[in-house]
């Protein structure tokens, strides 16, 4: 078991020094943002240093702290994994698209006069996913050969509002979360006085975390994106509802966004 753990760790090691030589290369791309590069290289340092430090205290070769180590060994692997998907693999595969979308997105932040630093985009995303932004990187994914689609950039705007929404959705939200809770525990108490069907009240609970957690942000970056650039973000919603929803879905919500028919009505309102 003691081989085993300390050959584990000498992967993740190993792991690392793959990923600091390939990112000292020459062949990089110029346009690699270079505080971004600079941050990637001092963060596998980083957690290198760690890795060795444990590798040469002693502790791995220790039978009874076993359990403990494997412990430790996931939760650099989770920070290795984190560094290697959201940083790393932008890095190494930063080509022509990517050189595009910097120079539509250092555009669209003086044209709307953006205080932000425009953020890093890179087509690693796929079609699944689609287009997705990562607010604590300053990161907006966007699938391959997206810069060829010009009738989808607008879904672009939708994710710069996750960045806008992440440093100021105190003024953004307003008090809607307090018009939100009161309206919910109206409907609560009514099911209690109406001595309606329990499983309603779970039900309200669980529709006003989304709102709180997820879908006010949403809505948020919708309508972000419909005052930036109008309907040419409603045409494209519009599309990707008919592409994701089918015939029977546009009314069903998830957790993490709130259902397509009702954001297009918000998109609708607005405009």
């Amino acid at each position: 078991m003691i081989k085993f753990i300390k050959a584990i760790f000498f992967d993740l090691t190993g792991r690392i020094e793959k990923m600091q030589v390939n990112l000292a290369s020459a062949s990089l791309s110029n346009e690699v943002d270079q505080v971004f590069l600079e941050e990637t290289k001092q963060l596998l340092n980083g957690l290198n240093v760690d890795i060795t430090t444990l590798i040469n205290s002693g502790d791995l070769d220790i039978e009874a702290l076993s359990s403990n180590n494997v412990i430790k060994y996931n939760t650099l692997h989770e920070a290795l994994l984190t560094i290697e998907l959201f940083r790393y693999l932008i890095i190494i595969n930063y080509g022509e698209a990517e050189e595009y979308f910097k120079k539509k997105i250092k555009r669209i932040y003086t044209e709307i006069n953006c205080l932000q630093n425009p953020p890093l985009i890179t087509t690693i995303s796929n079609s699944e996913s689609y287009y997705w932004a990562l607010p604590s990187y300053d990161i907006i994914a966007v699938p391959t050969g997206e810069e060829q689609s010009l009738l989808n950039l607008p879904d672009l705007y939708h994710e710069m509002g996750h960045l806008i929404y992440n440093q100021y959705a105190q003024y953004l939200k307003g008090t809607i979360e307090q018009s939100l809770t009161k309206y919910y525990n109206a409907e609560i108490q009514r099911v209690v006085h109406e001595q309606r069907a329990a499983s309603l009240i779970t039900f309200f609970r669980e529709k006003l975390n989304h709102w709180i957690e997820s879908w006010i942000m949403e809505f948020t970056c919708d309508l972000i994106a419909v005052y930036l650039v109008g309907p040419a973000y409603a045409w494209t919603n519009l599309k990707l509802t008919t592409l994701s929803s089918g015939k029977d879905q546009i009314f069903i919500d998830s957790p993490s966004h709130p259902s397509d028919e009702a954001r297009m009505r918000a998109i609708f309102y607005l405009l």
